[in-house]
């Protein structure tokens, strides 16, 4: 069903929006009767992860809090163009994330804004992080929560895949990071960590990156 659907950044426009979630639905609160369970019941990873983001337990050094808050800067700053923002913010995510985020493109030739992969066995890898990038709320003609939510199952519906990712979405003062899991169809809650840009970048992105992220 999932490759009968529209690209994502197609799929996610309001003007098809509508029709793709009445025809190939995901699970993302939109509308409200397409929601699924709490995501953290479908694996205990995602409660370790939020646990872990609400834990006053965990400590940041002085370079954690540099790495955030020149984060919060560049992401507050003024871009003419979307690829010009992922310039300066991307190489600051794979700092905060202490991850290497590239772009990959499906077979079909969609693909999302970056993405993290992680071994899966000796010779495989795995979908562990994607992400979507628009210049500012209200640019590129859709909201990246929902164009992240059809591209993982874009990337879901792809003959082979590995595990499920966490999701980051971002427009200029607005951070979000949530997760996916994919059942019968694509399970992408509206919500499941703290989604300002201020509560989100200081609490999960200083400090270690748990185990979670790698699980």
């Amino acid at each position: 069903m999932a490759k009968l659907a529209m690209s994502p950044s197609s799929a996610a426009k309001i003007t098809n929006l509508a029709d793709q979630q009445k025809k190939y639905p995901v699970l993302n609160g939109r509308p409200e009767y397409l929601t699924s369970l709490p995501i953290q019941l479908y694996h205990p990873v995602f409660s370790a992860f939020d646990e872990f983001v609400h834990s006053t337990d965990v400590t940041a050094d002085a370079n954690d809090y540099a790495i955030a808050h020149a984060l919060l800067v560049q992401s507050a700053a003024l871009y003419t163009k979307e690829g010009k923002r992922e310039e300066v913010i991307i190489p600051l995510l794979n700092e905060a994330l202490q991850r290497a985020l590239v772009r990959i493109v499906n077979a079909n030739g969609t693909g999302s804004d970056s993405c993290h992969l992680t071994k899966c066995g000796k010779y495989l890898k795995a979908l562990a992080f994607l992400e979507e990038t628009k210049n500012e709320i209200g640019a590129g003609g859709c909201d990246p929560f929902i164009q992240a939510g059809f591209s993982f199952r874009e990337f879901w519906s792809e003959d082979a895949v590995g595990c499920p990712p966490n999701i980051c979405h971002y427009g200029v003062e607005h951070f979000r990071l949530s997760a996916r899991v994919f059942e019968h169809h694509a399970v992408v809650p509206p919500s499941c960590l703290p989604s300002q840009v201020h509560g989100c970048v200081s609490s999960a992105l200083s400090g270690p990156i748990p185990s979670a992220f790698n699980d």
